[in-house]
């Protein structure tokens, strides 16, 4: 029996080019009999055949977290999903999230992206704040106001199990700030 097998495999270079005939070369090398010295017959190749079917540039997202050494190994299957925070709040439903179909919306009609999203732009938003994010499974979606000494912050969403766990991460986060309002913006994923 044989399988044809799909990988999906991130890489850190520019240059397309030059990523296909790595990826080939790789293959090549993979290919190759598993004992190079042997002086009798050999099974046949365990790779058959083989092909690079597309290059496609990944998504901002994983750019950044390769460039800033803060990648995480669920970014490659996670989904993800475009999040505006002026959007959100300008809106009674909290839809800062962005949809091809809808514009911004709530996140469960929001559109989920791959990792190969590369050539997908930002929308426009009110704050020109769109920004690419990880869809975390079974939490909900918090913003949380604060304030120190008169000083009022509204610190950046983040996803949290339940409303007590996002204040507790609030306070853990802003030592000292007093917590005013916990929001939920969405729902569990």
């Amino acid at each position: 029996m044989a399988h044809i097998a799909t990988i999906r495999v991130l890489v850190r270079d520019e240059d397309e080019a030059r990523v296909r005939a790595g990826l080939l070369d790789m293959m090549r090398i993979a290919q190759e009999p598993v004992d190079r010295f042997a002086t009798g017959p050999q099974d046949p190749l365990w790779l058959a055949d083989f092909q690079v079917a597309t290059v496609d540039k990944a998504n901002p997202l994983l750019t950044v977290a390769l460039a800033s050494n803060n990648y995480n190994e669920r970014l490659l299957d996670g989904e993800l999903i475009i999040f505006s925070a002026s959007e959100a709040m300008q809106s009674e439903e909290r839809a800062g999230f962005w949809s091809h179909t809808f514009g911004w919306t709530t996140l469960e009609t929001a559109t989920r992206f791959g990792p190969d999203s590369g050539a997908v732009k930002l929308p426009a938003s009110i704050g020109m704040d769109a920004a690419w994010m990880l869809a975390p499974h079974g939490k909900h979606f918090f913003i949380v106001e604060l304030e120190l000494d008169g000083v009022l912050k509204r610190c950046e969403p983040f996803w949290s199990g339940t409303l007590d766990e996002a204040r507790a991460e609030a306070v853990a986060q802003y030592a000292g700030w007093r917590v005013l309002s916990v929001q939920q913006i969405a729902r569990r994923v």
